[in-house]
C-alpha cells in the first residue's frame, strides 16, 4: 500500500526508501533546530549522489 502512495506521488520515477528516509531525517533535523541549511544540503546531496552512483554501476556491470 505505501509503494502504491509513493508511487504516485512520484509518477513513474523510482524512488528509493533510502533516499526518501535520508532526507525526511534531514528534514527532522532541520526542522528541530539540530541541523543548518547547509548541513541539510549536504546530507541530502550525499545519500543521492550515493544512491545514483550505486544505480550507475550496476547498469554498467550488467550492461544496459
Amino acid at each position: 500500500m505505501i509503494e502504491k502512495v509513493i508511487g504516485r506521488l512520484f509518477g513513474s520515477q523510482r524512488l528509493s526508501y533510502r533516499r526518501l528516509l535520508a532526507w525526511l531525517a534531514s528534514c527532522g533535523f532541520f526542522a528541530a533546530g539540530l541541523l543548518d541549511g547547509d548541513g541539510w544540503v549536504a546530507i541530502t546531496i550525499t545519500y543521492v549522489g550515493t544512491d545514483a552512483a550505486a544505480r550507475a554501476l550496476g547498469a554498467w556491470r550488467s550492461g544496459g
